[in-house]
């Protein structure tokens, strides 16, 4: 696992990343893990993402 943790994580996406499809001031969902087709949050909650091949 690496050092990373939700507060750095949400500070980094911030800083360099852009969400030109979120409305306003809504934050992105930050990821601990993946394993296939789910995704962890730092709460341990799992997401399935269905629609991945839609932003490729």
């Amino acid at each position: 696992m690496s050092n990373l943790n939700r507060e750095l994580t949400v500070a980094y996406d911030q800083k360099y990343n852009q969400h030109p499809w979120l409305p306003g001031n809504v934050d992105a969902i930050p990821i601990e893990r993946a394993e296939g087709i789910y995704f962890y949050d730092f709460n341990g909650k799992n997401i399935s993402i269905c629609l991945v091949s839609f932003l490729v």
